[in-house]
């Protein structure tokens, strides 16, 4: 009875650790390349190792098992397996929910046509920074861009094409900035750029590196898609703060009103508020 009751500890931890190893290896999937995912396959090679054991144990100990002490090795084997399968599942259920809640949270603050940030996200990252420029004494700049005529273009093209020249745009900025910058979709056409240390001589001169490139960028994407030789172009409204100046103004709103400017002194230019 005891040797039944040992060949069944035993068998169900083979069972139980063959199940530990599928988890792992969905988890391994689930994972990118790198050292994390290294070490989980050690772990799946590991319970590999531990299924020939607990057979080696089996064919060694078969109908040894006469008295009750007998039965702590099967047990603990047992325990073992569970322990394995546990932390597998529940490692993989922690990856997965991680990932998803990533991208429900990626969803939140993106804007799904032009793929840049959308402007929850600028909320937030704005008062972050103007805390951090503030406490630390650095520049800070913003741009505040907006598609000229856009509604024009949707008007001639329709709202089709008029998404792929947004879709366009929003390629050429974010290949223009730094990775360090905070480039959203403030609202409908307009696009705001928050460049971190940047002063705001500087925060022009890349601004109207980006007028020039969306210039040249959108036109050719509405020549390839439609045949159409028509200007594309954006007007941008540039405030900043050289470093260690106090922050006595709304950066946002003089950016708004540098815009403003620029689109009544004839668009297709920057201006600094």
């Amino acid at each position: 009875m005891l040797n039944l009751l040992a060949i069944a500890l035993v068998g169900a931890g083979v069972l139980i650790l063959l199940a530990a190893l599928l988890s792992t290896r969905r988890l391994v999937a689930e994972l990118p390349e790198g050292p994390m995912r290294s070490q989980w396959r050690l772990l799946a090679a590991l319970i590999v190792v531990f299924v020939v054991g607990y057979a080696g144990y089996l064919a060694v100990f078969w109908g040894r098992h006469q008295v009750l002490a007998d039965l702590l090795v099967p047990v603990v084997f047992a325990c073992v397996a569970c322990f394995a399968f546990l932390s597998s599942r529940l490692s993989l259920a922690t990856v997965v929910n991680v990932r998803r809640m990533s991208t429900l949270d990626r969803a939140n603050v993106t804007d799904a046509l032009s793929g840049l940030d959308s402007r929850h996200y600028l909320d937030r990252r704005m008062r972050e920074e103007m805390m951090r420029a503030e406490r630390h004494g650095l520049a800070v700049s913003v741009m505040l861009l907006d598609i000229d005529e856009f509604a024009s273009v949707n008007a001639t093209y329709g709202h089709a094409v008029g998404d792929q020249v947004l879709t366009e745009i929003g390629r050429i900025l974010s290949g223009g900035v730094r990775e360090s910058d905070v480039l959203v979709r403030y609202g409908g056409e307009e696009i705001a750029v928050v460049a971190t240390h940047t002063a705001p001589e500087a925060a022009m001169a890349v601004a109207e590196r980006l007028r020039r490139d969306v210039e040249v960028g959108a036109r050719k994407a509405l020549l390839e898609a439609q045949g159409a030789r028509r200007a594309i172009t954006v007007s941008i409204g540039v405030a900043g703060r050289e470093a260690g100046q106090k922050a006595d103004t709304d950066l946002f709103a003089a950016a708004e009103r540098a815009l403003r400017r620029a689109k009544s002194e004839g668009r297709n230019r920057v201006v600094l508020g």
